[in-house]
């Protein structure tokens, strides 16, 4: 699925003539489950008034909506207006998100439900939910879920709140998905069991990968790419000598990565890949920050590692500009007047979202040491 941001999709359509522009969003909108109505072309501008007695003008289109079923209008961000409408505040994130799990067979996914009670005076919603899988998705912008707004547990309550009552409950982050789409999707095919490839481990060959192939690996098939300096590496790979599972190891013992192929999973992979290692390192231990139930995690499903505790949330920061994420030791504040000539002893957080660079806390690490 076309991402809009990212390809300025609209400012280049305003640039050539309309014809050509509906020609792309034709595309797009196919993409989306969407066709065009051809005796229903551009009906030109349509004013809505707001609250404070102004107009608001946009375009409007019209298509037939496979989600719905039946003729419906899609405003400028291409979204069916009768599956979203505008009052719905639903974020185009979500609706991509939606879109794009129903069209692998996931059905009945709920639009900030109110599920999460604390209390039944205090409901909390889940951005997306399914209550078939009982699985909820957040969907966090770096803009709304900055530190200066959401305080630094609330990530981590919210998905224990959710596990208490039996709720798995994902958190995706908005620059995350738009810088590694298809890594995300392939994410949740496997939350929800519906992972096209499966491999067995004991049909494929381990060997240790060379170093360009391990980076190479995880910069396509890992959310946080490639970490320190790994001491250990150990991969499987096809008969066709294609590598399709790693796993990279620090001296100290610590499991720095472990990546699968996207959109594949190895039955049995990580206790193959982990065994082969295990006669070269005296103890492990392990960091994980996208399972919400310690106890499904790979780790603990092996027989292989137990769950210990699980870490406080972690402040980051999200450049904008830069669309990277960094530690929070990059902009301490000793060093900030030298990174920024105009920075004048205000708070940090303040003046680094002035920057566009967004401070974060994360949901915090499960940790697992390996079992004596």
């Amino acid at each position: 699925m076309n991402n809009f941001k990212a390809l300025g999709f609209h400012e280049r359509s305003n640039k050539i003539r309309w014809a050509e522009a509906l020609e792309g969003y034709k595309v797009i909108l196919a993409e989306r489950g969407m066709q065009w109505e051809p005796w229903q072309e551009f009906t030109g501008w349509k004013d809505e008034y707001e609250d404070d007695g102004t107009t608001d003008s946009y375009k409007r289109y019209f298509v037939h909506c496979d989600r719905c079923n039946g003729l419906a209008m899609v405003d400028y961000r291409l979204r069916c207006l009768h599956c979203f409408p505008p009052e719905a505040k639903i974020s185009d994130l979500e609706v991509e998100l939606i879109i794009f799990l129903e069209a692998q067979g996931i059905k009945d996914l709920k639009q900030s439900f109110r599920c999460l009670y604390v209390c039944k005076t205090n409901p909390q919603e889940i951005d997306i939910y399914n209550p078939e899988h009982k699985i909820g998705l957040e969907v966090d912008s770096a803009y709304f879920h900055n530190a200066g707004i959401k305080p630094q547990g609330y990530h981590q309550k919210k998905t224990q709140l959710a596990l208490k009552q039996g709720i798995k409950l994902y958190h995706i982050w908005d620059f995350d998905y738009w810088k590694n789409q298809n890594l995300i999707k392939s994410m949740l095919l496997n939350i929800f069991n519906k992972t096209p490839n499966k491999l067995n481990a004991k049909d494929l060959i381990i060997k240790q990968p060379t170093p360009q192939e391990a980076i190479r690996f995880l910069s396509i098939n890992h959310l946080h790419g490639v970490d320190r300096p790994s001491t250990y590496q150990s991969g499987l790979y096809t008969k066709d000598n294609e590598l399709v599972m790693l796993i990279t190891v620090a001296k100290d013992g610590e499991l720095l990565r472990l990546a699968t192929k996207k959109f594949t999973i190895v039955r049995g992979g990580f206790s193959r890949l982990f065994k082969s290692l295990k006669d070269k390192i005296k103890y492990t231990y392990a960091y994980e920050d996208l399972t919400p139930d310690p106890q499904d995690s790979v780790y603990v499903k092996s027989g292989l590692f137990e769950y210990k505790r699980t870490t406080q949330p972690s402040l980051l920061y999200y450049n904008e500009s830069l669309q990277k994420v960094e530690p929070r030791q990059t902009y301490q504040k000793h060093k900030m007047k030298e990174m920024f000539g105009d920075y004048d002893n205000q708070p940090v957080n303040q003046f680094l979202l002035s920057k566009k660079i967004f401070p974060i806390y994360t949901t915090g690490n499960h940790y697992y040491e390996v079992k004596k």
